[in-house]
């Protein structure tokens, strides 16, 4: 156990040891050298308990990494996603490239996920990942275009 952190723990679903840590009084926002905190790790690996608990906790779901990438960057599912935004996570943050976590959802090929941030409103950056576009990903956001669910508006002047 002496190799385990509380974002091992989160990230692998260990409710009881996340308890214990922030019961001798580490932060429920706490970051590693990335600045990856325990809601990151527990949303990134769908650990909806410990999410919950997090949350319950007052973790921040504003808090971006060292990359400013929010927890619904790395978010994989809808019922996640759905508790994060009801804890007032924004739906159209933007990373420090620019992106979004509905280009995370179409980087990730995650058609649930995508089809839920065009239904709540979220926007694209247009902005691909460092790898190249699929045609399956080109493909989505053309269509989000031509029917006015994804905007390439860029918000700053």
């Amino acid at each position: 156990m002496a190799d385990k952190n509380i974002w091992v723990c989160a990230s692998d679903g260990d409710v009881d040891a996340v308890k214990r840590y922030l019961d001798s009084g580490v932060s429920v926002d706490a970051q590693d050298e990335n600045g990856y905190t325990p809601l990151q790790a527990a949303v990134s690996y769908n650990q909806l308990d410990l999410v919950e608990l997090l949350l319950s906790k007052g973790a921040n779901v504003s808090l971006g990494d060292n990359d400013d990438e929010t927890p619904l960057h790395f978010c994989e599912n809808v019922e996640i996603a759905q508790l994060l935004l009801a804890h007032g996570a924004s739906l159209n943050a933007k990373n420090s490239d620019g992106r979004t976590p509905l280009d995370a959802a179409i980087d990730d090929e995650n058609d649930e996920l995508r089809d839920f941030y065009i239904n709540q409103g979220g926007e694209s950056s247009g902005i691909m990942s460092d790898e190249h576009a699929t045609e399956e990903q080109l493909k989505a956001l053309m269509e989000g275009l031509e029917n006015g669910q994804i905007s390439l508006a860029d918000d700053e002047d």
